[in-house]
């Protein structure tokens, strides 16, 4: 009995030795990339003011979806070891492909990306001295100790090793989110388009574009506001208004080929406000709320926000304004002496999805019988637009419409 299980314990020790797959390259073996002071502020920068940076003996451990990178990296001043673990996963992107959830458990650098790709484009390189479309390891790292960044982009065939080979592709799960290949959006501001299409009275478009390299990203963005008169026994309270800022719809492109909807981008830290416009009339009731496909509610209390008397770009009677942060959706301005006669409000909750939108409601404006002149109501929603759960840099925005009442 005692025998069995000593043969038993060697028969484990030898199928988890064998289970584990190193690949290397020859002693020595040295390998050029490229270093630079600093992330840039966009992606296209990244390949100025370059000098050398080399990778030494690369040692390779694979264990089912594991993956382990012994290294030394040369920055220019001396040579830095390097230990990436990680865990590999089919690439949504590129097909046969892989990209690694990494660490440096050496605490040397961060891995900003470290990708296994199949015939890699010349256009998606970061490096332009290459030209090869071949099968390519992406591994791109940020210095923790200098800030620096080292870009590799070395072809499998130079590096005599067959990692496509050695990955078993049948367990190697998928990425659950696409928006995590997409490792740029962590790091690099967008080259951005705003494109304001003709506007409509009581509405705007805003298509927003965020390019990344040979990747290309459109939010379309609507905003109205409407005003609709309703016959009442009592003539103060004749006019309800309403607007809302709605995602119509996400595109995604891929070296100028569409690639289909995908929710890359997210509308963040909104502030929408509804002012009366050239009369003496004020708000009594409203309401405020969101349509996320994601979570319910999302309002949150905060502090109170300064806002200049013209920050429409017109005269608007706004004496005092009020700051609405209650989480129950509504307001009431009963008390306020009748003199309110806009309001400003925190939406908290990100929109993503086509369909996500804000609204604000004014349900009882009281009209004043003294107020002489054109009576409108404008919408004005700031908001910040950036990648859906990245923490990369956002761009603000803001969209105004306006529309007449009687």
């Amino acid at each position: 009995m005692k025998k069995n299980y000593s043969l038993f314990i060697i028969s484990l020790i030898a199928t988890f030795l064998f289970s584990v797959v190193c690949l290397a390259s020859s002693d020595n073996n040295v390998y050029e990339g490229k270093i630079r002071d600093g992330i840039p502020e966009k992606m296209e920068e990244v390949s100025t003011d370059l000098n050398e940076a080399i990778l030494r003996n690369p040692l390779f451990y694979i264990t089912d979806n594991s993956i382990r990178l012994d290294a030394e990296v040369g920055t220019g001043e001396s040579l830095v070891p390097i230990s990436l673990s990680g865990k590999i996963f089919k690439s949504q992107q590129y097909k046969g492909s892989y990209t690694i959830k990494a660490i440096d458990d050496s605490n040397h650098f961060e891995v900003m990306n470290f990708q296994i790709i199949k015939k890699l484009l010349p256009e998606e390189l970061l490096i332009p001295d290459n030209t090869r479309m071949t099968s390519t390891l992406l591994l791109y790292l940020k210095e923790l100790s200098t800030g620096k960044v080292v870009l590799f982009e070395l072809p499998l065939e130079d590096l005599q090793i067959d990692l496509f080979g050695e990955i078993e592709e049948d367990i190697i799960p998928g990425l659950s989110d696409p928006v995590e290949e997409h490792w740029w959006l962590n790091y690099f501001s967008p080259s951005s388009a705003a494109i304001i299409e003709p506007r409509a009275v009581g509405a705007a478009t805003r298509v927003v574009t965020s390019y990344h390299g040979v990747y290309r990203y459109t939010m379309t963005i609507k905003l109205n506001v409407e005003a609709k008169n309703y016959p009442s026994s009592n003539i103060s309270f004749g006019t309800s208004m309403a607007s809302n800022l709605t995602v119509v719809s996400q595109t995604y492109y891929y070296n100028n080929t569409y690639q289909g909807n995908g929710d890359y981008l997210s509308i963040y830290n909104c502030i929408g406000e509804m002012a009366l416009n050239g009369s003496k009339d004020y708000i009594f009731t409203g309401g405020f709320g969101s349509k996320s496909t994601e979570t319910s509610g999302g309002f949150v209390a905060s502090a109170s926000f300064n806002i200049s008397l013209g920050a429409f770009g017109m005269s608007i009677a706004w004496s005092p304004y009020e700051t609405v942060t209650n989480l129950s959706g509504s307001f009431n301005f009963a008390g306020k002496n009748n003199s309110v006669n806009g309001v400003q409000i925190p939406l908290r909750q990100p929109l993503t999805a086509a369909n996500d939108s804000y609204y604000i409601n004014l349900d009882n404006v009281y009209r004043n019988s003294s107020g002489g002149g054109v009576r409108s109501v404008t919408a004005k929603y700031s908001f910040d637009v950036g990648y859906q759960g990245a923490s990369g840099p956002r761009e603000s925005f803001v969209m105004t419409a306006t529309t007449n009442y009687q």
